[in-house]
């Protein structure tokens, strides 16, 4: 076999890996559900968090979830601070998503709705107004009914 025929071969493996471990993380859905819990203090809230801090489960986040408890949300953490954009895939709720830096509140989109469209490509991406290296997501109305704002600490309770 020539050296042209090996390399062709070897690229074509690896982009059929790259393809599959996609796959997995954009339609496997669902394992988040078994993430630990975590309180976490926000505001003068106490609420309980799962943790999302690995590509794979920052891209499920609460997809495919049927509801949250009203003390319960997901905090994705970032391993830096970007303009992360979220969607709303395969939502059965709506939510209120909290932008955090450095721990403190730095913006808050409520009332975020879940999706009419189940085609991605019509999807709505929600984005913060600055960086941020902390997301957490809740059921809406969380924010208003704890007096939540802008300036706000947020932690987790060790």
């Amino acid at each position: 076999m020539s050296k042209k025929m090996i390399l062709i071969l070897a690229i074509s493996i690896v982009g059929l890996v790259a393809a599959v471990v996609a796959a997995y993380v954009v339609f496997s859905k669902g394992e988040n559900e078994n993430l630990p819990w975590q309180k976490y203090r926000i505001g003068n809230a106490e609420i309980n968090v799962q943790i999302a801090d690995t590509i794979k489960t920052r891209a499920d986040g609460l997809s495919g979830r049927e509801q949250l408890a009203d003390n319960e949300g997901m905090l994705f953490i970032f391993p830096y601070s970007g303009k992360h954009g979220f969607w709303m895939k395969d939502m059965n709720f709506n939510l209120d998503i909290i932008w955090i830096k450095d721990d403190k509140i730095i913006a808050i989109s409520e009332n975020v709705q879940k999706p009419k469209t189940k085609n991605w490509s019509e999807l709505d991406t929600v984005y913060p107004p600055e960086d941020v290296n902390i997301v957490l997501e809740v059921n809406s109305g969380f924010s208003g009914a704890n007096n939540l704002k802008i300036g706000d600490s947020a932690e987790l309770i060790k």
